[in-house]
């Protein structure tokens, strides 16, 4: 098996309704791309103008939309008088979700209610450095965000598709960079 080309061949989606089709990748280092295939006048490419970013925002999620994925807005670079110079719109897929540090209980010596069961002579001169969790959790919980907060499935998986835009003083907005391959295969 040749290692140094690209393996293609194109995938169709059959279900109803959809008029979006992929050609389906596997790069030489066994990477999976899928290529979305529509009409060339919908697609975007390098080179093309906008007059503002919002007409380049709504021709991507034209095309995003036709090819079966969804987009969002991302970085934005602006000048020092506050015109917006560069513009990200990435695939909804870009990146991997954060996910929130882990709070450090453990490290502390925490005692529920074995602190009220000792008795004052000698919690005062033995237990100074006992911490009473109840008291430590209350004390570091936000007051605005719910304690029951609902665990979703993270749908990003580092997908690389994007479109760029660069402010040109003559000309409006320039396409700079347009990656129109993804790493999972269209919705």
């Amino acid at each position: 098996m040749d290692h140094d080309s690209t393996y293609e061949f194109s995938y169709s989606d059959s279900t109803p309704n959809s008029c979006h089709s992929s050609k389906f990748e596997v790069s030489p280092n066994m990477t999976k791309y899928w290529t979305p295939m529509c009409v060339e006048s919908c697609k975007p490419h390098v080179g093309m103008i906008f007059t503002n970013v919002a007409v380049g925002f709504q021709f991507y999620k034209q095309y995003a939309t036709l090819c079966g994925f969804d987009i969002r807005k991302s970085t934005s670079r602006k000048s020092s008088d506050g015109v917006c110079v560069w513009k990200y719109i990435l695939c909804n897929r870009e990146g991997f979700k954060n996910l929130p540090k882990p709070t450090n209980l453990e490290s502390s010596s925490c005692v529920g209610d074995e602190t009220e069961s000792m008795n004052t002579e000698s919690s005062s001169s033995n237990c100074e450095n006992i911490v009473d969790c109840n008291e430590e959790l209350k004390s570091s919980e936000p007051k605005n965000i719910p304690s029951n907060k609902r665990r979703r499935v993270s749908n990003r998986v580092g997908c690389n598709a994007r479109l760029v835009m660069r402010l040109h003083a003559e000309h409006g907005y320039v396409v700079t960079c347009f990656e129109e391959r993804h790493n999972h295969p269209m919705a």
